[in-house]
Formats: C-alpha cells, structure tokens, sequence
C-alpha cells in the first residue's frame, strides 16, 4: 500500500512539474513596479527589463543578485542570444537549451549544452566577448 501511494505522489510531482511554465516578466526586479519596455540591459544573452534607469543601473552592479529573485520566482528573461557559449558558433534553432542561474542559455548541439554544463561559469562569460562565428 504504501508503494502505490509512494509512486501515485512521484508521479503526481512529475505531471506538476510537466504543466510548470515560465513566466514572462512583468515586474521590475528591483522595485517590483511595472516594467518599462524600454529600460532594459541585455548581459550574458539575457533582457532584463526595468521600470526605470535607477534599477538598471543597480542590477549592473550586482546582477548575479537580481538573475537570483528572477530565478526564485520562475521568471526567465527574455534571451537575446546570438552565439553558442561554448563554441561561438551563431544559434538560431532555439531547441537545444539548458537553464542556469536564472538564465536560459541556447545551444547549437547537445554536445555543446553537455560541456557548458560542466563549466558553467566560465562558458556564460563567453557571450559577452565572442562575436557570432559562422555556422
């Protein structure tokens, strides 16, 4: 009996996580008003949306802390990706991604997403410095 109850919760959290969706940001994460659709900064692949200059200023001073309440409250920035982070090469089929730290990060092939992976953060710094190679 307490099996089937076991396997009826599992297989209730994994149909729960199945129907989870991300949601779209609305809020500024800093003041937590409205966003304003033309105050934003793009790091790392990501648009994150402000209400005004004040907060986007604040997030480049530490956005590690604002990709954490994003995170936290499962919202995931707008990807303004253009280059695998691994191997530079340019991403446009949006299929192959990997979620880290509060960014959804794309990939040209799983086997880029796999060595990202296992550096993370030493791949992410690479979107702010490589330029689109050709595919």
């Amino acid at each position: 009996m307490s099996k089937k109850l076991l396997l009826l919760a599992a297989a209730l959290l994994v149909s729960g996580l199945a129907l989870a969706v991300d949601k779209p940001q609305t809020k500024c994460p800093i003041k937590n008003e409205p966003i304003d659709k033309a105050t934003y900064v793009d790091y790392q692949g990501q648009r994150v949306y402000f209400c005004c200059s004040s907060c986007a200023g604040k997030f480049r001073k530490d956005p590690e802390a604002v990709f954490a309440k994003l995170a936290k409250d499962g919202i995931v920035p707008e990807n303004v990706q253009k280059t695998d982070p691994v191997c530079g090469m340019k991403v446009s089929d949006k299929s192959v991604k990997a979620d880290w730290k509060g960014r959804r990060l794309l990939f040209c092939s799983d086997s880029c997403k796999e060595t990202f992976l296992k550096d993370p953060a030493r791949h992410v710094k690479a979107l702010d410095e490589k330029p689109a190679a050709k595919s």
